[in-house]
């Protein structure tokens, strides 16, 4: 049993920037959340906020952005915030190539949206559109990383969009 409260806001919108000569759209996502529970106790490792993966900061292993533990471990956060911005490019009926940033922090506080620890990353993708779906192919490459576990970058394979 858990016994805690959460809120967060999340926003995309689509932008269509040119149609020629190719179809071209900036894509902008914006996330933010707090978290605490009700009694003395802490709010659930799984249940607590990550960053890292192929949904939010690309360029870093999954759930690896935030606070970690003496042996390196990610314990999650009670704050987050998270931006990311994508422009992409039809270069077939069926391929789009893209560019992104997403930059975020995790902060063990309730309401502490300090960004001391802000971790960002760019890169570089590829979308397919398999039976109406979109496979993503993205590869992210560190630019700030406060716990120095990014790494040279991040190869990642997913399927459907990221909101």
């Amino acid at each position: 049993d858990t016994d805690y409260w959460s809120v967060e806001a999340r926003a995309a919108q689509y932008f269509p920037t040119f149609m020629e000569p190719v179809p071209q759209t900036l894509i902008l996502l914006a996330r933010a959340g707090t978290m605490d529970s009700f009694n003395s106790n802490a709010v659930p490792l799984f249940d607590r906020y990550f960053l890292g993966g192929p949904n939010t900061l690309r360029g870093f292993g999954y759930r690896k952005v935030g606070p970690i533990d003496a042996t390196g471990e990610p314990l999650g956060g009670n704050s987050y915030g998270f931006i990311s911005a994508e422009y992409a490019f039809q270069v077939a009926p069926i391929i789009q190539l893209a560019a992104f940033y997403d930059g975020g922090f995790v902060n063990t506080g309730t309401s502490d949206f300090s960004m001391s620890d802000y971790a960002d990353n760019w890169g570089l993708g590829m979308r397919i559109l398999i039976f109406g779906a979109p496979m993503r192919i993205d590869y992210g490459m560190p630019i700030t990383d406060p716990n120095n576990n990014g790494g040279n970058g991040r190869f990642w394979f997913s399927f459907g969009t990221r909101f």
